[in-house]
């Protein structure tokens, strides 16, 4: 019922810091022009790229903290 910007704005309101998932290597500069010549066409990769969400990980994440990111996501989804 939201997207990945949406998403990450409300989990940004309750203290949960996002990222998008990833900048395709394609559509970076140094690559952008070569992967044109070639003609790639990558769907899933762009897609991907567009959808993706990192949630947070880090080496002192507790179990409460993930069971914390976990319940704010479920409840979202229940609503929406």
């Amino acid at each position: 019922g939201m997207n990945r910007d949406e998403l990450a704005a409300i989990l940004d309101k309750e203290g949960i810091e996002t990222r998008p998932f990833f900048i395709p290597l394609h559509s970076l500069p140094p690559f952008r022009e070569e992967s044109r010549k070639r003609g790639e066409v990558l769907p899933v990769t762009d897609r991907l790229a567009g959808e993706g969400i990192n949630l947070p990980t880090y080496n002192t994440i507790t179990d409460d903290d993930v069971l914390r990111i976990a319940g704010t996501i479920r409840a979202l989804c229940r609503n929406s």
